[in-house]
């Protein structure tokens, strides 16, 4: 049997590999990875805030809440690269899909902590084991929220964004492109 910690690497790792595997490309598998961050920043934060020790129960949150924040970053990077292959990548592009992305974002991490309300707060048998993955789970997802649609945007254009200079070549065939459009 492995001690939460291990679990929890071994998560991270797995994530990782199938977000390589979904985005073929490092760059924005690093990007949602940092969501993973925001939710672990989140977790422990929580857990101090309310004198919670990691045990398996945190353990099992944390696993929880990987999964969930990485959603966030895959619904994020998926409609920039959407957008990008659509459209002329631009900083007002960035903007448009992250506030097109922004009330997914917002519903599925708010319904997931407003669900696990009772069980961080509950007092009954067995609320020992839940109050601490629940506690977690809030946590993170909650970190997420506000971190996810302000630092992901910026950090996708960063790493994205369109040369300064621009080769000659490949400014003809924006040129031509343009003049087929708009004959006149």
């Amino acid at each position: 049997s492995c001690c939460p910690c291990c679990t929890t690497l071994c998560h991270f790792r797995l994530n990782l590999w199938f977000l390589y595997i979904l985005f073929g490309n490092m760059k924005d598998t690093l990007i949602t990875t940092t969501c993973i961050l925001f939710a672990l920043a989140g977790g422990i934060t929580a857990l101090l805030l309310r004198g919670y020790y990691f045990n398996v129960s945190a353990g099992v949150g944390f696993v929880s809440i990987f999964g969930i924040s990485v959603m966030a970053g895959v619904l994020m990077v998926s409609a920039f690269n959407r957008a990008k292959s659509l459209k002329l990548f631009t900083l007002d592009l960035v903007s448009d899909v992250s506030k097109e992305q922004l009330t997914a974002i917002i519903s599925i991490l708010v319904v997931a902590i407003i669900g696990l309300v009772p069980a961080a707060i509950s007092k009954g048998i067995g609320s020992d084991v839940q109050r601490p993955l629940a506690t977690v789970i809030i946590g993170g997802l909650t970190s997420t929220l506000f971190f996810a649609p302000i630092i992901l945007p910026p950090l996708y254009w960063w790493t994205h964004k369109p040369p300064k200079r621009l080769d000659k070549e490949h400014l003809d065939s924006l040129n031509d492109s343009e003049t087929e459009n708009y004959p006149g």
